[in-house]
């Protein structure tokens, strides 16, 4: 089955989808959420223009498409800049370890999640009233090592000094080091998550331009996890657990 729209458009109507297009793309596809949102707000006071056929607002089930709310918006965002340098942190971290890492991406949702716990838990906008949203997550995306995590299977048998090993590797690689926490000793404190385990990195690389004013493209966030495969699938099963 191929699925497909009909639309049915007054020659006013079908103008204006014709010529903004730009806008539609803008809304669609760019990366900063306050051009999203300038877009969606013109894009708004534009159509409000189009005269409205008589009759046409009784026409059943009728739907409205609305902008996400800030901090999807600024999820998104996270998602995307970590999307676009896994790859190449892939294969640089493998030349560096020499090893090849899985690498786990959170979800939207997610970063959602862990955006707002960022929030409530700092005062980022630097102001002594209420919090500006806003101003906050501009500063939380910054600040979202958990959104890309490679991790390193190694064996059980010899793991402590391999795991050593593999951390001054990456150490000396070049990436700023943001902190340390051994899941081995230390309670996670990451309450959406449930725990974590294994020798864990908070490092930044060097991004690219996304043409975001707000986001720091010389200090993209990841952790780098040095785990067993018995670790690895405990964690897994943790974070599960937390979230059914």
């Amino acid at each position: 089955k191929i699925r497909f729209e009909l639309q049915f458009h007054t020659p006013e109507s079908f103008k204006y989808k014709m010529d903004s297009h730009d806008l539609y793309e803008v809304i669609r596809a760019a990366m900063d959420p306050d051009k999203k949102r300038e877009a969606w707000e013109l894009h708004c006071s534009n159509a409000s223009k189009i005269p409205v056929p008589e009759g046409v607002l009784d026409i059943p089930e009728k739907k409205n498409y609305s902008l996400p709310c800030d901090r999807h918006m600024y999820a998104e965002l996270v998602v995307s800049r970590a999307m676009k340098r896994c790859e190449t942190l892939v294969l640089e971290c493998e030349k560096i370890v020499g090893l090849k890492p899985e690498s786990i991406l959170m979800s939207v949702s997610e970063c959602e999640t862990m955006l707002q716990m960022i929030c409530d838990l700092e005062d980022l906008d630097g102001g002594d009233g209420p919090d500006n949203e806003s101003v906050e997550l501009k500063v939380a995306v910054n600040r979202m090592p958990d959104a890309l995590k490679l991790v390193f299977i190694l064996p059980d048998e010899g793991y402590a000094e391999a795991a050593k090993e593999a951390a001054t590797k990456l150490r000396g690689a070049g990436f700023a080091e943001i902190g340390v926490r051994n899941g081995w000793t230390q309670l996670s404190r990451d309450e959406y998550a449930g725990g974590t385990l294994g020798l864990r990195l908070l490092l930044a690389t060097k991004a690219f331009d996304d043409s975001v004013a707000f986001t720091d493209d010389g200090h993209l966030p990841f952790i780098a996890v040095l785990a067993t495969a018995k670790s690895a699938a405990a964690e897994a099963g943790l974070v599960e657990c937390w979230s059914t």
